[in-house]
C-alpha cells in the first residue's frame, strides 16, 4: 500500500505505491517532507554500499544538482556545491582537498574584492587579522618558524618569502625575506628579535 501520514516513535520502513499521494508527485518523489523530532538526528540517510558512494543530493528544477553529499571507500565525507553550469566548484572534504572556486571568499563581511577578503570594523585598534602557528608542543628550539611564500611562477615553485623564525628557545623572534635569483631561493634581509637589520647576511 502507499503511505500518506506516518507516524512513529521508532524507525519506519515501507515502499511507497504506485499510485499518487498527496505530496508523492510519482514513485519515491516527495514535492514537500517536513521532518521533526526530539532526537539529535530526526533525519539520518544512510549508504548501504562499502565502498565510494553518493549518499544525498539536492537538485534544482531542471534536474541539475545544487548539492551532493557522498563518502569515499573510507568513510571519509565529501560535501559538493554545484554551479549552475554544472561543475562542482566548492568542496569539503571530511579527509581530503577542500577547495573554493568560481568566486571570491569573504571572511566578517559579505562582499569580497579579491579571492579572500578578510574585513573588521574596530576604529583606532590594531586588529590581528591572521595568525599562523608552528606549536611543537614543547620547548621551541632555534630555526622553527612560519612564512608566507609567493610563487608568481608558471611551475607554482616558491620563488619569494616572508618568514618569521625562532632565534631563542624563548619568544626571540626574527623576521626573514627571501627571494629567488633565478637559480636558488635564499635569505636576501633579516631583521632580527633585537630589531638590527642584516642585508646580505643574517
Amino acid at each position: 500500500g502507499a503511505f500518506t501520514t506516518l507516524s512513529a516513535s521508532g524507525a519506519i520502513t515501507g515502499t511507497l505505491g504506485t499510485a499518487a499521494q498527496t505530496n508523492i508527485t510519482s514513485v519515491g518523489t516527495l514535492t514537500a517532507l517536513t521532518v521533526t523530532g526530539s532526537s539529535s538526528y530526526p533525519l539520518t540517510v544512510k549508504s548501504s554500499d562499502a565502498d565510494a558512494a553518493d549518499i544525498f543530493r539536492i537538485i534544482a528544477d531542471d534536474d541539475g544538482a545544487v548539492v551532493t553529499v557522498s563518502k569515499d571507500a573510507s568513510d571519509n565525507a565529501e560535501m559538493y556545491l554545484w554551479s549552475g553550469a554544472g561543475g562542482a566548484n566548492t568542496k569539503l572534504g571530511g579527509n581530503s582537498v577542500s577547495y573554493f572556486q568560481g568566486g571570491n571568499v569573504a571572511i566578517g563581511a559579505t562582499t569580497a574584492a579579491a579571492l579572500l577578503t578578510i574585513t573588521d570594523n574596530d576604529n583606532s585598534t590594531m586588529n590581528e587579522m591572521i595568525r599562523l602557528v608552528n606549536d611543537p608542543g614543547g620547548s621551541t628550539a632555534v630555526g622553527t618558524g612560519v612564512s608566507i611564500a609567493f610563487a608568481p611562477h608558471h611551475s607554482g615553485t616558491e620563488t619569494a618569502s616572508i618568514r618569521a623564525i625562532a632565534e631563542t628557545t624563548g619568544a626571540g623572534t626574527g623576521i626573514q625575506l627571501y627571494t629567488h635569483s633565478g637559480a636558488s631561493l635564499t635569505e636576501k634581509v633579516r631583521i632580527d628579535k633585537d630589531g638590527k637589520v642584516g642585508i646580505g647576511t643574517t
